[in-house]
């Protein structure tokens, strides 16, 4: 680990963070260890080819997968089966749980669908419903077809076949007929080679950065106070591992001042760490609130920088070695024997073994079985601190560049994200920073967003602009964008819509989609002017090249300038071409509706805390989980004017309430609520928020 450290084939110091390399791999393990490692997404193909070239399709290959059905699309395939349509299926379906689960186990389907809000719009009774509901009730869980893991490749001392079955995949790529846990039982070396985005996001962000910049950049220098005072607010958005609600909500309440701090957040916000307990007992702890577990002198400076708890695996080893007198890879041996005891018994028994052998060297046996205890409740919760640490490094690299370099950042965030939230939630944190954000232009634009240096006439924001590109229009054909930047280098920007229609030959539907999000804003004109000189040219044309091409270079005819379209009608066709507001805020066709309702911002919630509230805003991302007691529960997060709000509907509420919908803002009521430095918004009741002129254009009608 230190050479591959030294060498920059990782990034994380083993000695810095306290990494143990038995937790790795030493001489009493039974199994190989996992290989994971992070790439570029883009290069990760070149990676696994170079793999498969160097030991040969014989001895490596991808691994395999066994895909299982889930509820909704069990039942969407057998809905066609009994005669709807693709369309009628796939619009069915969408009102569907994707999983019943265990939960549903023996129950009737319709009395399962009872506490799922969006499945009450159907009457599921009729028979061409039901029994296609009760089959894929069965199908659920059971094997739909096989597939190729993202990143699983194995590789073997001798041909592949000696020991296990290969298939070729669809894609024609020779793979694993087992999957990877059969692959492991096998004895085999098996290696995840991970696209990962926030690998490439650094990496595009360093490179836009002069080299002066660039060297400080690469080193994200650990205690920032730019970068501790962004994670401390939870202003997280599009920051590798730190984005989810919860882990904003988890970085106000944990206030990191440090690398090392937000490695603990990720190590925290895992499902084992957070559902046991362990996060709530670990944030009382460092608030103080709460004093630290003395378990033994001997473990009190190995367990100081986690307040007394065993949050990583390396944890549980490490105390387990110390009250042993053992080595790192005995105090590893018994970390697996306890996460893989089969029986209570077993499990028993090996504390009575741990007690004695911890009295052999005068631990005194009520300290033996607090220690045991602690090891049991923590070993099955407990997370890998090598991985946290990585992932932490780079989580750590990609707040420290939003803080500093919000404008290369957010280029490198809008070509290459893939998170929970869509783009457009992304662009609205870029220009709450401070970042301008322009539409895509025929006489500007490549292929994908960058940092635009040059003056185009539109005012940047106080930290730069990108501009998009093309590549964002949706129905923008890849071969169109060649053709258009082709005749661009060579011949010179566009000077009017004639004369790119004449220059570069496209169909109609991909030279409107350009006019609507603001591609040829650079001509001066209205958008209603360039969309009926299009439709004019078109009609004109008709038939003069297959296709629906221009030939044209001018106009047809002298057409009359219109009036531009109202501002909610042109956010939303460039929302439809290009999934993002180009011209103002999403939020801009709502401003007099939201003068009117005063609703408590984002950032003002903390001054609210006990008071009923509301707050208004888009929904961005939903979550549904199910209580204890197995009851429906509903996390939703909105972006209103200066954030996020997170609201949770608890099971009563959800129960009552309509379907929610991301069809436009929403008004939700509910108070403020604050834990631990954190606030949310527990819901009462939700409508939907509408526009004044909307409002008045229903009226009319």
């Amino acid at each position: 680990s230190l050479v591959a450290y030294a060498l920059g084939i990782t990034n994380v110091d083993p000695l810095e963070h306290r990494l143990h390399f038995e937790r790795f791999l030493h001489p009493e393990r039974p199994d190989c260890p996992d290989l994971d490692i992070d790439l570029c997404w883009k290069r990760r193909d070149e990676v696994v080819n170079h793999v498969l070239r160097t030991y040969g399709t014989d001895r490596a290959a991808m691994i395999g997968t066994h895909a299982a059905f889930g509820f909704r699309s069990a039942f969407r395939e057998l809905a066609k089966l009994f005669g709807w349509s693709q369309q009628e299926a796939d619009c069915l379906g969408s009102r569907l749980p994707r999983e019943l689960g265990e939960g549903a186990a023996g129950r009737p389907v319709l009395e399962a669908l009872e506490s799922h809000p969006p499945s009450r719009s159907v009457d599921w009774r009729l028979p061409m419903l039901r029994q296609p509901l009760e089959l894929a009730q069965r199908l659920e869980g059971r094997l739909h077809h096989p597939g190729l893991h993202p990143g699983g490749v194995v590789i073997a001392d001798r041909p592949l076949t000696h020991y296990l079955g290969l298939a070729r995949s669809s894609k024609g790529v020779i793979a694993t007929q087992c999957e990877m846990r059969a692959v492991e039982a096998l004895g085999l070396v098996k290696m995840d080679l991970l696209g990962n985005r926030a690998v490439t996001e650094i990496g595009d962000t360093l490179a836009a950065l002069p080299p002066e910049l660039r060297r400080i950049a690469e080193q994200a220098p650990d205690g920032d106070p730019l970068t501790v005072s962004l994670l401390q607010r939870g202003q997280t958005l599009s920051c590798f591992q730190l984005e989810s609600p919860a882990m904003r909500h988890l970085l106000r309440q944990l206030q990191p001042a440090n690398l090392a701090d937000t490695i603990v957040g990720v190590a925290l916000i895992r499902p084992g760490a957070a559902g046991s307990g362990m996060k709530d007992v670990y944030l009382k702890r460092r608030r103080g609130l709460e004093p630290a577990a003395n378990y033994h002198p001997l473990l009190r400076e190995l367990l100081r920088e986690t307040h007394g708890l065993l949050l990583y695996e390396e944890d549980v080893m490490m105390v387990a070695a110390t009250m042993l007198g053992e080595s790192a890879a005995e105090g590893d041996l018994l970390r697996r024997a306890i996460g893989g005891a089969e029986s209570e018994e077993e499990r028993a028994a090996m504390g009575d073994t741990f007690v004695a052998r911890c009295g052999r060297r005068g631990i005194a046996p009520d300290v033996a079985v607090r220690v045991w205890q602690a090891l049991v409740r923590f070993a099955s919760y407990a997370f890998c601190r090598a991985h946290a640490a990585g992932y932490g490094v780079l989580a750590w690299h990609t707040a420290w560049l939003k803080a500093h370099h919000p404008g290369p950042f957010y280029a490198a965030v809008f070509n290459n994200h893939q998170g929970m939230f869509p783009r457009w939630v992304h662009i609205e944190e870029a220009r709450r920073m401070g970042v301008g954000v322009r539409g895509p232009c025929v006489n500007r634009s490549g292929e994908g967003f960058f940092v635009e240096e040059v003056d185009s006439g539109a005012r940047p924001g106080p930290r730069g602009a990108v501009r998009a590109g093309l590549a964002c229009v949706a129905s923008l054909s890849e071969g169109s964008r060649a053709r258009l930047l082709r005749e661009r280098a060579a011949r010179g920007p566009f000077e009017s819509l004639p004369d790119f229609l004449g220059r570069v030959a496209l169909p109609e539907r991909e030279a409107r989609a350009l006019v609507e999000t603001g591609a040829l804003d650079f001509t001066g004109r209205t958008r209603a002017s360039l969309l009926f000189e299009l439709a004019a040219t078109h009609s004109a044309y008709r038939g003069a090249v297959p296709g629906g091409l221009f030939p044209a270079r001018r106009a047809p005819c002298v057409l009359p300038e219109l009036s531009e379209y109202p501002l909610a009608e042109r956010l939303q066709r460039e929302f439809d071409a290009a999934g993002f507001a180009v011209s103002a805020s999403p939020l801009a066709p709502f401003e007099s509706a939201l003068t009117e309702l005063r609703p408590t911002l984002s950032d003002a919630l903390e001054s609210k805390v006990g008071r009923p509230v509301h707050v208004a805003g888009i929904p961005c991302a939903a979550r549904k989980v199910r209580t204890r007691k197995g009851e429906p529960m509903y996390f939703l997060t909105l972006a209103d004017g200066a954030g996020l709000v997170e609201c949770t509907f608890f099971p009563d509420v959800y129960r009552r309430s309509p379907p929610l919908t991301d069809g436009g803002p929403l008004v939700v009521e509910g108070r403020a609520e604050e834990q631990m430095g954190a606030v949310t918004v527990t819901a009462s009741r939700w409508s939907l928020l509408r526009a004044r002129d909307q409002e008045d254009h229903r009226r009319s009608a």
